[in-house]
């Protein structure tokens, strides 16, 4: 943890292959004291778990009255969790822009 709070980096693609590090990120999430931030500037995919996940943590926080945050969401994230109405997770969110080479 750091003075402004909890960073949780998540990465790769967040399926069903990740559920062991899913349920230690979201362990770490429910025993904090301070703000949580998700970081998923390095999110490939974001499967059903991986959106379980995200709500999941933003229930934790919002029980004991702090605020969890994205930060970095891809746009391929950022459009799944519009399509399915849970854009009220992106408050606060630094959207990242998308880059073409």
């Amino acid at each position: 943890m750091s003075s402004t709070g909890l960073l949780v980096r998540l990465r790769g693609e967040i399926d069903v292959s990740l559920r062991d590090e899913a349920a230690r990120a979201l362990a770490q999430v429910r025993d904090a004291r301070e703000p949580v931030t998700l970081d998923l500037a390095q999110v490939r995919l974001l499967g059903a778990p991986g959106l379980a996940l995200l709500v999941q943590c933003e229930e934790a926080c919002s029980q004991r009255g702090l605020p969890c945050v994205l930060q970095n969401v891809p746009p391929h994230a950022a459009r799944v969790l519009a399509a399915l109405e849970l854009a009220g997770l992106l408050r606060g969110a630094e959207p990242r822009k998308s880059v073409s080479s």
